[in-house]
């Protein structure tokens, strides 16, 4: 069973998500965990010539934690 949104091709995840009035969007569980992105995480949005989109984590959760308090 697929969950909605959601397809599984060669590898890849394609999920769907939406944009809030305010411009937002929540990151879907599935996609965080690939990223291992949790809670306060940054994301590079990098946008190609032909419209793809790539996101990729910042920095791994575990080192942004260690310099703070």
């Amino acid at each position: 069973m697929r969950r909605s949104g959601a397809i599984r091709a060669e590898r890849r995840i394609v999920v769907t998500s939406k944009l809030t009035r305010r411009g937002q969007t929540t990151v879907p569980a599935n996609v965080r965990k690939a990223l291992n992105a949790g809670r306060s995480a940054r994301l590079v949005w990098y946008l190609e010539s032909d419209g793809t989109v790539i996101v990729r984590a910042k920095e791994p959760n575990s080192a942004r934690k260690r310099g703070r308090k």
